[in-house]
């Protein structure tokens, strides 16, 4: 089925028609767990279509299953590539880059200069919190990241800016034929500016080459908090990471100097995904760290009471650098009690209570 889109289905939800130039297409339900029970449903251009409810869909439905198509894993890559005039083949690939300027005015962090090349893009500025915190939802349209594909993330903060970084959902890294694909994020934040990088989770299916590299650069002042979930295979699918590899990276320095490193790289076949003192057959493995001055023992014990069921985790205290691990077999699970660590920390990192981002509730 070939389809020309003439806007990026990023985001539908139930019920929500999007109208392309040779046909409609009603998104009907998009499955978290498995890509495959995504439905559109298609129909000639020139008919109308009301936005139904969730029932009157459904009945309408069970008697037209002819007019339904069950979207693959290739087919909505493909829809999405479409949006941007991209032939989808084979041997296709994205190279972006996105490029962010802050700066701190009359006491309002302002996104003062966005370009980027390729399907990488800034949604937009909030200001869920006020007007010293900007929120930055970075999307990548096409949904996933293939073989291939070179995605670069830069941005600059000015002293006294403020910035929560975060995604729309999670990010996917397709199976690769045998290419990798890059992911290369860089955050430079200068004095007393505060930087919050907090994705969603990152998803590898199986078979798939990936490197992501996240790399924070802070002043003396600066303070930072971030984390990096990551799901190896979709086992809710039935799709077990039994091949594959992965090489990540995150770095945090403070004028110059790296204050933490973890980086790996880990191959399906590797022992200590089973082993009971590595991965211990879990499937989620996440990095919480936080850079500022204040951080104290007392905040560590009041993180440590936090807990979630189905999620190890650990915490340690290093001078101005906090450090939290999980593993578990749910990113959701892992995502809740970091995000309850993020709650009690932020106000003695960012002088500010915690606020999520709307973007977390959709």
């Amino acid at each position: 089925m070939q389809i020309e889109c003439i806007c990026s289905p990023i985001m539908w939800r139930f019920g929500e028609v999007r109208r392309f130039k040779n046909g409609v297409v009603l998104f009907l339900h998009q499955s978290e767990s498995d890509y495959r029970k995504t439905r559109y449903f298609v129909v000639p251009a020139k008919t109308r279509i009301q936005r139904l409810s969730r029932t009157t869909l459904d009945s309408r439905l069970r008697g037209n299953d002819d007019a339904l198509v069950f979207c693959t894993i290739d087919l909505e890559m493909e829809l999405n590539r479409l949006c941007y005039n991209f032939p989808m083949t084979k041997k296709s690939s994205w190279q972006a880059s996105l490029d962010l300027k802050f700066t701190y005015e009359n006491g309002r962090t302002v996104l003062r200069d966005k370009r980027h090349t390729g399907p990488l893009v800034i949604q937009k500025a909030l200001y869920p919190e006020g007007n010293q915190t900007c929120h930055a939802i970075i999307v990548h349209p096409p949904g996933g990241i293939l073989e291939g594909d070179k995605l670069e993330i830069n941005a600059q903060l000015a002293p006294q800016a403020h910035v929560l970084f975060t995604t729309p959902g999670a990010t996917r890294w397709y199976k690769s034929a045998g290419a990798q694909a890059l992911q290369r994020v860089h955050i430079q934040a200068g004095a007393d500016a505060c930087v919050e990088w907090l994705p969603q989770e990152t998803i590898y299916f199986e078979h798939t080459h990936a490197k992501n590299l996240v790399d924070i650069a802070l002043a003396a002042d600066s303070r930072f908090i971030g984390w990096e979930i990551a799901c190896l295979g979709r086992r809710l699918a039935g799709e077990l990471f039994v091949a594959g590899r992965v090489q990540q990276s995150l770095r945090v320095s403070v004028e110059s100097k790296p204050v933490f490193i973890e980086q790996g790289a880990l191959a399906a076949s590797d022992a200590a995904l089973a082993s009971p003192v590595g991965f211990d057959s879990n499937a989620v493995y996440a990095t919480f760290v936080a850079y500022a001055e204040g951080l104290s023992p007392a905040l560590l014990a009041q993180c440590r009471l936090c807990a979630v069921p189905d999620v190890k985790v650990g915490l340690t205290l290093m001078g101005k650098v906090l450090v939290g691990r999980a593993i578990g077999n749910s990113p959701e699970a892992t995502r809740a009690i970091f995000t309850q660590w993020w709650k009690i920390i932020r106000e003695t990192v960012c002088q500010r209570v915690a606020v999520e981002p709307r973007i977390w509730q959709t």
